[in-house]
């Protein structure tokens, strides 16, 4: 297998985390044909366990190639909102919007919002509190690894 290290150089975890949910989107069609899904607003079915291989593949491959870590990082499970072992850390995201961060949980559908699929991420608070935002441009993803400085909120 190719390790793309010096391709991903110039990657934020803004542009993997924007991947992920690229290849998401090219793949909803093809699997609800297949009936392996109802929608993006279902809680689990088939198409979660596809989410979470591309979450391995793309976005934690992605950083262990990047950061050339020896293994990828264990960070959590895509879909998984419960703050359990984050000894690698975690995928922040933030709102300028809101001015607000959280830990990244999953892509959703809110159809108030929109027909589009995975139209909102979905983020928890370090008390497990659930928060959704509109998927927009202002939303920026970036790896909280252990060592790094907690930011500020981008208010």
């Amino acid at each position: 297998m190719a390790k793309p290290g010096h391709k991903l150089a110039k990657f934020s975890e803004t542009d993997l985390v924007g991947e992920f949910r690229n290849a998401l989107l090219a793949v909803y069609p093809t699997m609800q044909k297949l009936a392996a899904l109802d929608d993006d607003l279902t809680t689990y079915d088939e198409f979660d366990r596809l989410a979470e291989t591309m979450w391995e593949v793309i976005v934690q491959n992605s950083l262990m190639w990047k950061y050339k870590l020896e293994h990828p990082p264990l960070i959590p499970r895509y879909g998984f909102a419960q703050w359990a072992d984050l000894s690698d850390g975690f995928i922040e995201t933030s709102s300028l919007q809101h001015g607000m961060n959280c830990r990244f949980v999953q892509f959703s559908g809110n159809r108030d919002i929109g027909p589009q699929p995975f139209n909102v991420v979905i983020g928890v608070n370090e008390f497990e509190e659930q928060f959704m935002f509109q998927y927009s441009p202002d939303l920026q993803f970036r790896w909280m690894h252990p060592g790094m400085p907690k930011p500020k909120n981008p208010v």
